[in-house]
């Protein structure tokens, strides 16, 4: 049976996911194959949340929240579900291909707009329009966001499969 952890940075992204009140960095479980774990925003307290839920045994990762769109043609609502992560240095990071085509294909299904193309890492929000821009030129990602890339290198420094999922709250204009 795998056992699946997600990760949110904030407290809007878990109550997506649950009610309950969430004490950063302490795993709760959704069910007996899902566990959620509040990281906070930076670093160190992502890196903390991702090592409570491989203390629990978790056998996959998903980055799970919002992004800033950099891509114009992206909208408040769109949802992200990346092919790559390229982090702040321009590493890529592959997601875990079949889990990320299934979960493209389920939600396809629903109202609503779905892309699979790449996503930025920032260490620090990217809010003005010109900075946005630029990452997008340099980069050519659809979306960014500050935690996927360290949820992806935990996963694959663990040789375990990574999903991202974002959705659009930050149009790129």
């Amino acid at each position: 049976m795998t056992k699946i952890g997600i990760v949110t940075a904030l407290r809007a992204e878990a109550t997506c996911l649950t009610s309950d009140r969430l004490t950063p960095c302490v795993p709760v479980h959704l069910s007996e194959q899902l566990l959620l774990v509040l990281s906070g925003m930076g670093a160190s307290r992502v890196n903390a949340a991702t090592n409570a839920l491989l203390s629990e045994g978790v056998d996959a990762l998903i980055s799970f929240g919002t992004a800033g769109a950099l891509d114009t043609g992206l909208k408040a609502g769109d949802i992200i579900i990346p092919e790559n992560i390229i982090d702040s240095s321009g590493k890529v990071l592959s997601l875990s291909s079949s889990w990320r085509d299934k979960t493209v294909q389920q939600l396809r299904q629903g109202p609503a707009r779905v892309y699979d193309g790449n996503m930025a890492a920032g260490d620090t929000v990217i809010a003005g329009i010109a900075d946005k821009h630029a990452l997008h030129e340099q980069t050519a990602a659809l979306a960014v966001d500050m935690e996927s890339a360290l949820i992806t290198a935990t996963a694959r420094h663990h040789a375990l499969p990574a999903l991202t999922v974002r959705v659009i709250v930050d149009a790129a204009d």
